[in-house]
């Protein structure tokens, strides 16, 4: 296998990967590999026929061939019919559609997709309409975070809607959904809330928009690389009160900077966890985290190799007379541990 085949074959999967988002695309592309592998099997048969009949007629007039042979060899050679093979064998165009093909459906496969039951089919049924009232069912799947505008959000993971209103008009009662919804509330009404919480929420469920603007942030396509398809704006939740909340790392996270704003303030102490633990885990202001950005020291606010090997340096340090097995192992837990926090 040359280059120029391996080149044919890479661009096929790029071309496959263009034409998977086209219904149909996959099929289109592997039909074209399997007429060009056609086309290029019935070139090379009918020039081995040309080549079989020029033998022919080369036997038939063997002795004056044998004379030119003698008297002249290279105008003999000359008169020698040539085979003409296609440039690339028909397996090749067959493997290219074959390769394309399979990047199409490689890239369906990866591409998220809402399921039969998923919450954002009720958008589809009812209409994109901010008047689409919905009461929801769920668990908290994220920490509450404060988000740009001022408004709480985070993650939920819906089982059942209770109740759907269209301008004023009831279209459906308790119905089983899926799926997981981007919600953004008051940010009163999120305080408190915690991974694993059963609520209701009741808002307007919407669909995203692609970006309006080219290069523009693209909140459809960051939600979808999420699993959601669909975002609520709540209005009033409903707590479960009878379930305690369960055991978890988000406790101790949420008690050192719990300790840190009480010993330093805030926005410090929030500062100084968002160092420690990353802005990921800790709901920095925007404000300060323009700064950091704007004097281009925002990877301090993030949880890197910096963190992990300041927490090593000190295990290691503090493990001296342990074995290799046991340093290693204390080592170990303790960057799970920092993963789960962080």
């Amino acid at each position: 296998m040359n280059q120029t085949v391996i080149l044919i074959l890479a661009f096929a999967y790029l071309l496959g990967l263009l034409v998977g988002v086209i219904p149909g695309g996959n099929y289109a592309i592997l039909g074209l590999g399997i007429i060009l592998a056609i086309a290029t099997a019935l070139q090379q048969l009918y020039q081995q026929k040309q080549s079989r009949q020029a033998r022919i007629k080369q036997f038939t007039h063997q002795k004056q061939t044998r004379k030119d042979a003698l008297t002249d060899p290279i105008e003999f050679a000359a008169k020698v019919p040539k085979i003409t093979r296609p440039k690339f064998p028909f397996w090749v165009w067959l493997l290219a559609g074959i390769t394309a093909f399979l990047a199409s459906v490689y890239l369906q496969i990866r591409t998220p997709q809402p399921a039969a039951n998923d919450i954002s089919q009720l958008i589809i049924n009812s209409g994109n309409s901010q008047d689409l009232l919905i009461t929801v069912r769920g668990e908290v799947s994220s920490i509450p975070r404060l988000t740009r505008s001022g408004r709480g959000q985070f993650w939920l993971e819906v089982n059942q809607v209770n109740e759907i209103t269209n301008n004023n008009t009831p279209i459906s009662v308790s119905k089983d959904v899926s799926g997981l919804v981007y919600v953004t509330v008051p940010l009163l009404k999120a305080t408190g809330l915690y991974p694993g919480e059963s609520i209701a929420i009741t808002g307007s469920l919407y669909k995203p928009q692609p970006p309006s603007n080219p290069g523009g942030f693209d909140f459809q396509n960051y939600l979808a690389q999420q699993g959601s398809f669909t975002g609520l704006r709540g209005r009033y939740i409903s707590h479960d009160d009878s379930q305690p909340p369960p055991w978890g790392l988000w406790k101790i996270r949420q008690r050192i900077t719990r300790a840190q704003a009480q010993l330093l303030g805030v926005p410090n102490g929030s500062l100084l966890s968002a160092m420690v633990l990353g802005r990921l885990a800790v709901d920095l202001p925007y404000d300060i985290r323009d700064i950091f950005v704007q004097v281009g020291l925002a990877h301090i606010l993030a949880a890197s190799g910096f963190q992990v090997s300041f927490l090593l340096g000190i295990i290691l340090a503090i493990t001296q007379k342990f074995s290799p097995k046991v340093r290693f192992s204390l080592g170990l837990l303790t960057l799970l541990i920092y993963l789960g926090l962080t």
